[in-house]
């Protein structure tokens, strides 16, 4: 990372790009801020070694100098942690007393029947609101002595959470277990009987698994014999087991917790499967996985507050669209369907994470078509990521942050891993959501499939459209299909192709054409074989060529707007065709000389027509492209 910022060419692009010193002196200090959080990440890796080098214990595990480090390092992180131990001089008794007294909303989640006393093997999980944790650190020491706490918040912030996995419970779920809390022995508040069942039997399936000593499945037998609880007779202890099949499984167990409604989402499932790699977590997140619509992908965004609060929301958009992704819908959350996307996806925890600025709630919805997905080669960080192009939600970070101060830093957009996630998020929003984006999806799918034989996909952007040689009649041919709604630059091509081609020889003949695409002949291109310095040397053969059919556009009332060497064709017999028409332009005022044509003056500034992406003026024009290699115009 360091070097990536502290290269010198880039500070000289990001200087140009901000034209001043303000976006270097930015560029700068962000550089030191990087140069810090990665010393300090430095320092904790080697913290790490020393505690391996001094990690001498006695036959109990307690070596002096590993308690010591243990010591210190709880001291430093007991707040950002679930872990905590109570004050030695409070009882369990009075600790709860004491959060009764201040009001603050908490559920004691299990093993509570024989309060106040307590194993002191076991830990006191216990739920609580976020707001409400700072409200009761002074209650827990410094030190990992005391009875031993696991203190998680409704959203998994303010170190609540269950590790990379988000929140404990989903807030849903976690709303629904604090709301129907009642008081036990005049002093505890715990779960209801209902909810008490249904939140020991999800901290089963999805925080225990196999280490539950549960069988995965019906005809399964355990794959851990040992448990910190026999979970059959717990489970059997409740009045509710009665509501569930005689075979108690991991399996019947999820099963029966979907149809209560007190599961995971797909992307919380994943998290859970990530931090635990549980077998049986992954075989249901398998079961969930629906099939896509390969070989294409729906990527769906979520805007966060932020985003609006900063007037970000246009570029972020703006960098969806250039990443040639297809908008498909908007759909703004507000009122309850906020509070719905924001408590199911992302399993509720929308901190501010790794970031030194929280994002805030998801906002905006953008949902699109990614017509050619990337295969994700990080599957051992990403397992669940089939299509890398989710990761230009990390692009629309980057840019945005670059903007800024590194302590300023935020992350303002989420996305789905891959099409289930997508399909879940779309669902969360609305149920009949998708059934409006099928619709779309279907007419666009429609005119973007190839019916023909495809021998082989050219390169290409695949900004507007995609290239294939295909099998047509017996021989090879170019068949070149647009995007929906690209259909100005496709009839541009096929006027030229059906028109131009009658009236000069470089062109390419049209085969056929249909609603989204035209059909050329194909030419093996020997420049395609070269390098540079070949290719130019051939092209100078040509040069009264190319000037010539440059002279034929505009003495026809056109400019092509983007030609350049990647256009042109030389056969292995040596003719000489021309290809790719789409930026095609007709004058409204055609320059009195070809000279002062745009193809080798360059566009004006208020130029009216379509520019390839990131075309600015002049634009291609001769000095910039083909004087190195056809050298000056002869009048």
């Amino acid at each position: 990372m360091i070097n990536k910022y502290m290269n010198y060419n880039n500070y000289v692009s990001y200087y140009r790009k901000k034209g001043g010193l303000q976006g270097i002196s930015l560029r700068f200090i962000n550089n030191i801020l990087i140069k810090i959080s990665t010393l300090k990440k430095l320092d904790k890796i080697i913290a790490r070694k020393i505690k391996k080098l001094l990690k001498i214990e006695d036959n109990n595990g307690n070596g002096y100098l590993w308690r010591k480090i243990k010591e210190l390092s709880y001291k430093k992180n007991y707040k950002n942690q679930p872990r905590k131990y109570i004050r030695p001089d409070l009882s369990i008794e009075s600790f709860f007393k004491e959060l009764n007294k201040r009001k603050v909303e908490y559920v004691i989640l299990r093993w509570f029947e024989n309060l106040p006393k307590w194993d002191s093997d076991e830990d006191i999980d216990i739920l609580i609101r976020d707001e409400d944790i700072e409200r009761i650190l002074d209650l827990f020491n410094n030190k990992p002595k005391g009875i031993k706490t696991d203190v998680y918040t409704l959203k998994g912030t303010k170190g609540g959470g269950f590790g990379n996995a988000g929140s404990y419970y989903p807030p849903k779920i976690g709303e629904r277990i604090l709301k129907t809390k009642k008081l036990f022995k005049g002093t505890f508040y715990v779960p209801s009987e209902k909810e008490h069942f249904l939140s020991l039997l999800y901290h089963i399936v999805y925080h225990k698994s196999e280490s539950s000593g549960l069988p995965l499945s019906e005809n399964e037998l355990p794959v851990y014999r040992e448990a910190d609880h026999d979970y059959t007779s717990v489970i059997r202890s409740f009045s509710y087991s009665k509501q569930l099949e005689n075979n108690i499984n991991l399996l019947s167990l999820h099963n029966f917790l979907q149809k209560k409604d007190f599961s995971p989402e797909i992307d919380t499932l994943r998290k859970l499967y990530i931090k635990q790699k549980s077998e049986f977590l992954l075989s249901a997140i398998q079961s969930e996985t629906i099939q896509g619509i390969e070989p294409y992908d729906i990527i769906v965004f979520f805007v966060r507050d932020w985003a609006f609060e900063n007037n970000k929301v246009i570029d972020i958009i703006d960098t969806i669209a250039e990443n040639n992704l297809e908008i498909l819908s908007y759909k703004y959350l507000d009122g309850d369907i906020k509070d719905r996307v924001a408590k199911k996806v992302r399993g509720g925890n929308w901190s501010k994470g790794p970031y030194p600025v929280d994002g805030g709630l998801p906002q905006l919805a953008v949902i699109t078509l990614d017509y050619h997905p990337k295969q994700n080669k990080d599957i051992s960080t990403h397992p669940f990521v089939t299509n890398s192009n989710v990761f230009i939600k990390g692009k629309i970070r980057d840019k945005i942050n670059n903007e800024m101060l590194m302590t300023k830093w935020v992350n303002s957009i989420h996305s789905s891993d891959d099409f289930t996630e997508a399909k879940d998020y779309i669902d969360i929003i609305d149920a009949n959501l998708y059934s409006n984006i099928e619709r779309k999806l279907q007419k666009r799918l429609m005119l973007y499939n190839t019916d023909y034989k495809v021998i082989t996909t050219l390169p290409s952007y695949n900004t507007r459209s995609k290239t294939e040689v295909i099998a047509y009649k017996d021989n090879k041919a170019v068949k070149k299909t647009y995007k929906y709604g690209k259909k100005r630059f496709l009839n541009r091509e096929i006027y030229v192709y059906r028109e131009l081609s009658r009236k000069n020889d470089a062109i390419p003949p049209l085969l056929k054409k249909g609603d989204s695409y035209y059909i050329i002949p194909y030419y093996e291109n020997v420049l395609n074989t070269m390098n540079i310095s070949e290719k130019k040397k051939v092209l100078l053969k040509y040069k009264k060529d190319i000037l010539s059919f440059l002279k034929f556009f505009y003495e026809e009332g056109y400019a092509i707007i983007d030609f350049n060497p990647e256009n042109i064709i030389i056969t292995p017999s040596g003719e000489f065709k021309v290809i790719d028409f789409e930026f095609l332009y007709r004058y409204k005022n055609k320059p009195g000389k070809f000279i002062d044509s745009y193809d080798i003056k360059g566009i004006p500034k208020k130029f009216d027509g379509d520019l390839p992406k990131g075309t600015i003026a002049p634009g291609v024009n001769y000095k910039r492209v083909w004087k190195s290699i056809l050298g000056k115009i002869e009048d």
